[in-house]
C-alpha cells in the first residue's frame, strides 16, 4: 500500500484517482495549462480542470505509474506555479503529521472533561490543559487561513 503524502493541495485521493484544489488555480488559464502538463505525464488518463472550484481531478493507471511517485510530482508542480516556489506545508511535515491525532486527542480531551465533571474538578483541569495543547498543534497548521 502507498504512502500518502500530507500537503495542502491534495483535496482528496484513491487509488486511480487524485484531486488536487489550490486557490491559485482558480484562474482558467492557468488551470488548463496545469491540466495540459499533467495529462501529458506518462500513466495519466485524463485531467479534468475546474477553474470555478480552482481543483484538477487526475485520473491515472495504477499498473504505469504509483501513487507515491504521482502525487509528488504533482505536488511538485502545483508548489511552483508561475516559476515561484510556494512555501508547502511539507516543509512542517511532522507538524502536519501530529495534525489529525491531535483533532482526535482533542474529542477524547473533550469528553474527559465532561466525564471528569462527576469526579473532580483537577482532573477536568488537566483534560482541559491537555485539549489547550492538542489545540495549539491543530491552529498551528491552520495559521495561514486564520490570518489573511
Amino acid at each position: 500500500m502507498a504512502v500518502a503524502i500530507e500537503s495542502p493541495f491534495v483535496a482528496s485521493r484513491v487509488p486511480g484517482r487524485l484531486r488536487l484544489r489550490r486557490e491559485t488555480i482558480r484562474l482558467p488559464a492557468i488551470n488548463a495549462a496545469l491540466a495540459r502538463e499533467i495529462a501529458s505525464w506518462e500513466g495519466v488518463t485524463r485531467v479534468e480542470g475546474k477553474p470555478a472550484t480552482g481543483s484538477l481531478l487526475i485520473h491515472y493507471d495504477v499498473e504505469r505509474i504509483g501513487q507515491e511517485f504521482l502525487e509528488s510530482r504533482a505536488i511538485d508542480l502545483m508548489a511552483t506555479i508561475n516559476g515561484a516556489r510556494v512555501v508547502s506545508r511539507r516543509a512542517d511535515s511532522l507538524l502536519w503529521a501530529l495534525n489529525r491525532p491531535a483533532k482526535i486527542g482533542m474529542f477524547g480531551c473533550a469528553a474527559g472533561m465532561l466525564a471528569a465533571l462527576a469526579f473532580s474538578a483537577r482532573v477536568h483541569a488537566v483534560f482541559g490543559v491537555a485539549y489547550l495543547g492538542l489545540l495549539a498543534v491543530h491552529l498551528a497548521n491552520h495559521r495561514g487561513r486564520m490570518v489573511k
